[in-house]
């Protein structure tokens, strides 16, 4: 399995030139955001931001969350 980047205005000329050349098809294949910069947190600022995308992940009218939140493993062990 891999991955393939590009900007969003080449999505569709890189996905139908993967099916062209014999690729199988993707397991997914979206236009989405990825941060340019990243922000890392520790401790508890950490564990409240992560806090606060679950609850923004969870809530029945929002469809996508985007975070540039940068976050160790040990917090996030903590946290789940």
């Amino acid at each position: 399995m891999f991955t393939v980047i590009t900007e969003p205005k080449e999505f569709e000329r890189i996905r139908d030139g993967l099916k062209k050349a014999g690729m199988p098809d993707p397991a997914s294949a979206e236009v989405t955001m990825v941060p340019q910069n990243k922000t890392h947190l520790a401790g508890k600022e950490a564990e409240s931001a992560l806090k606060l995308l679950d609850i923004l992940e969870d809530h029945d009218d929002v469809q996508n969350v985007y975070s540039n939140l940068d976050v160790d493993e040990a917090t996030l062990a903590n946290v789940s």
